[in-house]
């Protein structure tokens, strides 16, 4: 900070050299409560410290979620038929006689096991309803009818 000028110049600083130091042994426990008066005070300023990194979550690019539809005059079985190859899967339809028509066009957005679920949600209050079960590992589909009399627990395809 400068001072401001008062017409004098300023005395020139001189430099003395210190005393010796005396062995570490030698010296007195430092006081920490109260300056020494005998030694000049020097300000040492210490470094700037970092700051911690901010940790900043990767942007992962967004991935779009797959169209399943289904249009009016397909069957259900033609339809998961369809989203089956698609998927590359494997579909066991068990019940060859249990179909229904698709009477309005539908649209789910999702993976393939999301859109059958959702299919198979919307028919289970039909009068003949399915239940499927599929594997991940692989990729495989069975679907077959729900009945009621015959399932204890979880309801399985055979």
């Amino acid at each position: 900070m400068q001072q401001p000028s008062s017409g004098v110049p300023p005395k020139a600083a001189t430099l003395t050299a210190a005393k010796p130091v005396a062995p570490i042994a030698a010296l007195p426990a430092p006081n920490t409560t109260a300056p020494i008066a005998s030694s000049p005070q020097v300000a040492v300023q210490a470094p700037p410290v970092a700051a911690a990194p901010k940790v900043v979550a990767p942007v992962l690019p967004s991935v779009p979620k797959e169209v399943w539809t289904a249009s009016v005059g397909q069957t259900l079985w033609k339809t998961v038929s369809v989203w089956t190859a698609k998927s590359k899967w494997t579909l066991d339809w068990q019940s060859p006689d249990l179909d229904y028509p698709i009477d309005y066009p539908l649209t789910f957005e999702g993976t393939y096991q999301d859109a059958v679920e959702q299919i198979f949600e919307l028919y289970a209050d039909a009068p003949r309803s399915f239940t499927y079960e599929g594997s991940t590992a692989l990729k495989t589909l069975k679907v077959c009818e729900f009945k009621a009399s015959t399932y204890q627990g979880k309801p399985k395809c055979k």
